[in-house]
């Protein structure tokens, strides 16, 4: 591991034709309190590489000279971070082709304090392999091809995101499962900057924003160099294109505010799909069509369940379907601009409530276990059973 936490000078920088590679299975953890900047190559396979930007201390968030615009976890061009899976040979004596096939591992990513930018060209790699192995078939050895599952990715940051990048999380081969991707946009609770003159945009909502393609705003962008604070603070947006050519299975959304769907959009996913914000958000007229295994909508997080954080329900030209053998609903969230949002399970819909401190609460109770689903416009259920889970 590689720390320089220093908060206006920790500074970490893995230049372009640098590598880093450990053992298989091994870890790869760099950290720092300012910027973090890969140009190279990442390695660990079947293993773990974890980028982090510590979080605010102390009072820290209170002095508006100690926000930088500039600060980022940066993914230049020509980076790769690789944790696909590997195969561990297995000796013996009759050359036979033994071994175990791992699964691909995980890449971990927290800007906790700034902006994550992964630009154009960058990879993001935690794929499964697939080799063939000298397996006992009916009567005798035969050669049979393995795969391993793909690995995770987490993408998380405080201040918005930059996704460009490639992702990928490919199973191995045949009989073998996807990875798993995930993408929060969220402010530590109680490390939120608070201070007065804030710069514009500074105190905008968290939007994690699902679309067509990805943007095209990193071409140029210099590690450290300010970001735009009125444009692109709380934003993160992600491409279906990128998920869909990135082969993954499982896919979790989570914005602290919203979670907002823009263009026509068409994703199936052979795993979960959770939507994890107080407010879903149509962006125009978009038709938002959403398959899964089974899917999880709503607001799990008790800290985040009082109406301040949820904007009034509203209908619009937007349209959301959603199709899974699942479809779970979960604590307080309001949909705005969908004038039709179609929930359809081959099986069951299932509501859950989240227990939270409710001072807030007009009813002046102090611990509450609910949850709701509003919505200005139509909404379709279609399952073999609807019911609240006890």
């Amino acid at each position: 591991s590689l720390t320089a936490n220093n908060f206006t000078r920790g500074n970490l920088h893995i230049g372009d034709g640098a590598a880093i590679r450990v053992d298989p299975e091994g870890e790869i953890v760099l950290s720092a309190g300012r910027q973090l900047t890969v140009l190279g190559t990442l390695e660990a396979a079947a293993g773990h590489i974890a980028l982090k930007q510590t979080e605010l201390e102390g009072n820290e968030h209170t002095e508006i000279t100690n926000f930088d615009p500039g600060r980022s976890i940066f993914l230049g061009a020509n980076s790769q971070l690789l944790a696909t899976g590997y195969y561990r040979a297995e000796p013996n004596a009759q050359s036979l082709r033994k071994g175990e096939v791992l699964d691909g591992g995980s890449v971990d990513i927290t800007a906790a304090k700034g902006y994550l930018v992964a630009q154009q060209g960058s990879l993001i790699d935690v794929s499964g392999i697939q080799t063939t192995l000298d397996l006992v078939g009916p009567g005798s050895l035969a050669a049979t091809p393995v795969a391993s599952n793909g690995g995770s990715i987490r993408l998380a940051a405080g201040e918005g995101m930059l996704l460009e990048g490639r992702l990928r999380g490919r199973a191995g081969g045949d009989h073998a499962q996807g990875g798993s991707l995930s993408v929060a946009l969220m402010r530590t609770p109680g490390k939120e900057w608070s201070f007065t003159n804030a710069p514009i945009g500074l105190g905008s909502q968290r939007v994690v924003t699902l679309q067509a393609m990805p943007t095209a705003l990193t071409a140029g962008l210099v590690a450290g160099a300010a970001i735009d604070t009125t444009t692109r603070n709380g934003q993160a947006q992600l491409a279906q294109s990128q998920v869909q050519a990135g082969g993954f299975a499982n896919l979790s959304l989570q914005g602290q505010h919203r979670i907002a769907f823009a263009d026509a959009l068409d994703l199936n996913l052979t795993g979960r799909l959770s939507l994890l914000a107080p407010n879903l958000s149509a962006v125009g007229s978009t038709q938002t069509h959403l398959a899964a295994a089974s899917t999880l909508i709503g607001n799990p997080n008790a800290d985040a369940q009082t109406e301040i954080l949820r904007n009034d329900a509203s209908g619009g030209a937007g349209a959301l379907t959603v199709n899974a053998g699942l479809i779970e609903l979960v604590g307080h969230s309001n949909l705005q601009g969908f004038g039709k949002t179609n929930l359809v399970s081959q099986g069951d819909i299932r509501t859950r409530g989240v227990v939270y401190d409710a001072d807030l609460d007009p009813t002046g109770v102090k611990n509450v276990y609910r949850g709701s689903l509003v919505t200005g416009g139509n909404l379709n259920l279609a399952a073999r059973q609807i019911y609240p889970t006890s």
